[in-house]
């Protein structure tokens, strides 16, 4: 499974399932957008407190059947205050 890494601005964050936590987000780039998707819990909990169309982020994963990215890391690039006291 080829790593794919994308960098772009996170936006319409939203929580898709409960249990397990699974969250989805918006990837805009300056080529194109990509639907993410997170399935590990502790990387879906932070991601739900960030707010959207403010962070540029660089995230780590695989596509899917469904062309979708799957998430398993992301970075903030731009962190401010809100986004250090979460670790990012």
């Amino acid at each position: 499974m080829n790593v794919i890494k994308k960098v772009g601005l996170l936006d319409k964050i939203r929580a898709i399932k409960e249990a397990p936590m699974m969250a989805r987000f918006t990837l805009v780039t300056i080529r194109r957008s990509y639907n993410c998707i997170v399935i590990k819990p502790e990387l879906t909990t932070i991601l739900l407190m960030l707010q959207d169309g403010k962070y540029n982020i660089l995230v780590e994963g695989h596509f899917n059947k469904q062309k979708q990215l799957v998430v398993s890391s992301f970075t903030v690039r731009n962190p401010d205050k809100a986004a250090k006291e979460l670790g990012l």
